[in-house]
C-alpha cells in the first residue's frame, strides 16, 4: 500500500471509530435531555421531533457520513473475503440508510420508516455475514461470535411482540452495530498503523 493510501486508510478508519461513538453518546445525550422519554412506549426516532431534535438526527446523520466512508474505505481489507465483502457491503447500505433516518424525520412518511427499517435490516444482514466471513476467511473469531450473536440477539428482539414501543429491540440491534464499527475501525486503523 502506498504511503497515500495508508493514511487514506487511517483517516477512514478512524471515521470508523468516530461513527460509532457519536452515534451512540448523540442519542444518549437526547434521551437524557427528554424526560419524557420511555424506552417502553417509544421509538428512538421520536427524539428526532422533540426539542432534543437537533441533537438526535445530527447524530445519525454525521454518524452514517463517517460509517459511509469507513464501510468504502474498508471494504478493500476484506477483498479476499466474500462475508466480509458482503458484510461491508451491508454497512454501506446501513449508513446510507442511517443518514436518511436523520434527513427524513417521522415528519416524512414513509421515507422515515423505509429508512428505519432498511437500516435495521441491513445492520443485522452486516453483522450475520461479516460475522460468517470472520469466522471462516478473516480469522477474527471473536469478533465473528460477537456479530453472529447480536445478529441472532437483534433477530429475536424484533421478532418478539413484547413491545409497546421499538426503542428496545432499536438499541439491542443499534448499540452493539456501533459497538462493531467501532471495534472494526480500531483494528483497521491499528493493521494500517503497523505496515506504515
Amino acid at each position: 500500500m502506498t504511503d497515500k493510501g495508508n493514511i487514506t486508510l487511517k483517516i477512514a478508519s478512524f471515521l470508523g471509530v468516530l461513527a460509532g461513538v457519536w452515534s451512540v453518546s448523540s442519542i444518549l445525550i437526547a434521551i437524557t435531555v427528554s424526560p419524557w422519554f420511555s424506552w417502553v412506549s417509544n421509538a428512538l426516532s421520536d427524539l428526532g421531533v422533540s426539542p432534543a431534535a437537533l441533537i438526535f438526527n445530527q447524530g445519525l446523520i454525521l454518524s452514517g457520513v463517517f460509517a459511509f466512508i469507513f464501510a468504502l474505505s474498508h471494504f478493500k481489507t476484506v477483498e479476499k473475503s466474500i462475508g466480509g465483502r458482503v458484510g461491508t457491503g451491508f454497512l454501506v447500505l446501513a449508513s446510507v440508510s442511517l443518514i436518511g433516518i436523520g434527513v427524513f424525520t417521522e415528519d416524512y412518511s414513509p421515507h422515515h420508516f423505509i429508512f428505519s427499517v432498511l437500516f435495521f435490516v441491513f445492520v443485522l444482514f452486516a453483522f450475520l455475514s461479516y460475522g460468517a466471513g470472520c469466522l471462516f476467511e478473516i480469522k477474527w473469531r471473536w469478533l465473528g461470535v460477537y456479530c453472529i450473536v447480536f445478529g441472532v440477539i437483534g433477530i429475536i428482539a424484533w421478532a418478539l411482540p413484547v413491545w409497546d414501543g421499538v426503542a428496545i429491540p432499536e438499541a439491542i440491534t443499534a448499540f452493539p452495530a456501533a459497538f462493531f464499527i467501532t471495534v472494526l475501525g480500531l483494528k483497521t486503523f491499528l493493521s494500517a498503523y503497523k505496515t506504515s
